[in-house]
This record gives C-alpha cells, structure tokens and sequence, in this order.
C-alpha cells in the first residue's frame, strides 16, 4: 500500500527559484487509511541544480533529509465501553439479571485480536451475588465490538450497595492494546436500599491494633483470633495499609474515596457454634473515654 506520493526524479519534481527568490517549498503529499502501521520512514535527496545564468551553482552540506511516518491515531485498542456500571438485583427467588457490557475495538480493525474477560469478586461474592465470567472474545477483521453477560443473582440478604469489578487480559496475538481493563459493577439492593453513599470496592479486615502495621499478619477465619488487651481496627479496602491495596487503589481513586473522611458501625455478636448458630450481631452505640463508635479503632468498655 502507498504511504505517500512520490515524487519522482524528473521534470515533475523541479522546484524553481526565480530571481530575489530564496526559499520555495517541496510538498510530499502523505495517504491516509485506516490500518495501522508502525513508524516508516522514507528520503528526500536534491538533484543536481542548473540555471540559465553564468553563475556557477552547488549543493550545500544539507542536501538530503529523512521524514518519519508516526501512525499513532490507527493503533488498535480495545477497551470497556465503560468504566462502571450499575444493575439491580433481582426480587424474587431463582430470578437472575443479565448485565450486558460491550468492548469495543477502536483503530485498526483489519487484523484479529483475542482478548479474555473475567470477574473479581470486591464486596460482592461470586456465587452468592453473580455467577463467574472467564470469557474469551475473538475480534474478526472487520468487528469492532462484542457483548458479555453477567448474571446478578438473587438472595436473601438486605445489604447495601455490592460490587465486583470485570478485568480485561492483554491482546494474546500482541495485535491491540489494551485500556480501560477493569469496569466497576455496582449491585443495587432489591428494594431499593440506600446507594447514594460510598460503596467500598472490597470488604473490610477487622484486625488488632498489634497488627495494624501489617494487617497480613491478622488471623484469618481459620486461625486463632485476635490477641486479647489490644484494641480492634477496621481496615478498609482504601487503607494503603490493606493487603491487596495495590489492587483497590484505582477503585478507590476513580470513586474519589477519601479513607479519612469514612465514618464507621460497629457489629458485635457471639461466635456461631459448630453447627452455625449464632445470636443476631447488635450494634455498638456506646463509646469509650478513649474513642468512638463511629471510628476506627474500637476498645472493650
């Protein structure tokens, strides 16, 4: 395919200084299309001069030049069509709610790409709330998008607003780039539960203030609990000293969350026995000399 037309060592392609002259210009013309290319390049040389006068004439040092062709604007890039979106659950029992998300290829289109879709569970739980997605989409020549489908489950919980994010995996033919690569899904409660509050991107860590430094080294829910006389903290997924906050970071900037501002509820409840009973947890409305039930840290009276 032609990048340009030339120009041709000819008559064609003499450029002329008249007299008083002393620039004229040399135009190349470039041919735009739609595939994308990387950087090319081609010269531009200057023949030998004459003229009609008896002065003699000469090329100087700079006789011939290189010109770069970028193509930036035609590279391939698939990306979520948007960066969040929101469902609503479904009200009744075995009822599911598909979500459908585009990606979108934008660019070059003439070549084939395969990307792969898959879930993350955040706040909200896969097989409990959703259904997993590990989906591989195929780009033919010519397509520019495809659809996925979610589907948001139904239960019997009232909690407030959930979310998951969908992740998008590199071009596996190295065709496309790659943006927008991970798409927030909100879930609205069912009965129209208050959502117009900060929805965290990931469920909390309640560790003791030994570990808060390292919030890794909190037990988990198979190991031993945490160490008595130490107050308890909350650490949330916009904590930087959350585990996994290399990952919840974008989340939490792209909802504009700032952890300092959050405002906290404390639950307290008996240990379930073995069987899975357990008193329905009450929450805390009293505070300490020390701190507050709307903080962070939390203390036995």
């Amino acid at each position: 395919m032609t990048d340009y037309d030339e120009r041709p060592d000819t008559d064609d392609s003499v450029v002329t200084f008249r007299p008083g002259e002393r620039e004229q210009q040399c135009i190349v013309t470039l041919v735009d299309d739609l595939e994308f290319e990387e950087d090319e390049e081609f010269r531009l040389v200057l023949g030998i001069p004459r003229s009609q006068s008896d002065l003699g004439l000469s090329l100087g040092e700079q006789k011939e030049m290189v010109i770069r062709i970028t193509d930036s604007r035609d590279k391939s890039v698939i990306r979520f069509s948007e960066p969040r979106y929101t469902v609503s659950e479904p009200v009744a029992h075995g009822e599911v709610t598909v979500l459908r998300v585009a990606v979108r290829r934008h660019g070059d289109v003439s070549r084939v790409s395969v990307v792969r879709v898959h879930t993350k569970d955040g706040s909200a739980h896969s097989g409990q709330d959703y259904n997993p997605l590990s989906q591989e989409l195929v780009f033919s020549e010519g397509q520019t998008e495809r659809l996925v489908e979610v589907e948001v489950l139904y239960d019997e919980e009232g909690e407030m607003r959930e979310t998951f994010t969908l992740q998008l995996t590199p071009d596996q033919h190295m065709v496309a780039d790659t943006q927008v690569t991970k798409a927030i899904v909100f879930i609205e409660e069912k009965e129209g539960g208050d959502v117009g509050g900060i929805t965290f991107p990931a469920v909390p860590l309640v560790v003791s203030l030994l570990v808060y430094e390292d919030p890794t080294l909190a037990p988990t829910e198979t190991s031993n609990h945490p160490p008595t006389g130490y107050p308890l903290v909350c650490v949330t997924a916009c904590d930087p000293r959350y585990p996994d906050y290399s990952r919840t970071l974008s989340l939490c900037v792209s909802e504009g969350i700032n952890n300092t501002l959050t405002e906290y509820r404390w639950l307290l409840g008996s240990p379930g026995t073995p069987d899975g009973v357990a008193s329905p947890p009450r929450e805390l409305d009293a505070g300490t000399f020390l701190t507050s039930t709307r903080f962070r840290i939390q203390e036995s009276p």
